[in-house]
């Protein structure tokens, strides 16, 4: 469970830097730049805190950045299937496609990582390359 625990923690920060950064508002873009990288030094400064966490974590805490990508990614998605759902959408814009596929993608392998030992295992066997 704590692998669960620390991936939607990820997601959460990293989905709020997403929408930060998605939203179409009276920020500027330098303000948007600003809060961005505040938002990304607090999810960094949780990583450096969990070390204090009272019940140990363990290799758990590598959800959490996955986490913390996949909360970024998300709300960019939005856009793209904006633009696949159009009258031939596929056709015309397929790097549009291929964004939604490769992130549903991901998504689903993350949740495999996580919630699955036997595939921990996998990764943990992988061949390191220098």
């Amino acid at each position: 469970m704590s692998f669960l625990g620390m991936l939607c923690l990820g997601l959460f920060v990293g989905g709020v830097i997403g929408l930060i950064m998605t939203q179409e508002s009276q920020l500027s873009a330098t303000s948007k730049t600003f809060t961005a990288i505040f938002c990304a030094a607090i999810g960094g400064g949780i990583g450096a805190f969990i070390q204090y966490i009272e019940t140990p974590v363990g290799d758990a805490v590598y959800a959490y950045p996955m986490g913390l990508v996949l909360g970024f990614i998300w709300p960019f998605v939005k856009g793209s299937w904006a633009l696949v759902r159009e009258k031939d959408g596929v056709k015309k814009h397929p790097v549009a496609t291929l964004h939604v596929v490769a992130v549903f993608l991901v998504s689903g392998m993350t949740f495999s990582v996580v919630m699955f030992p036997q595939f921990r295992s996998v990764l943990e066997n992988a061949p390191v390359v220098n």
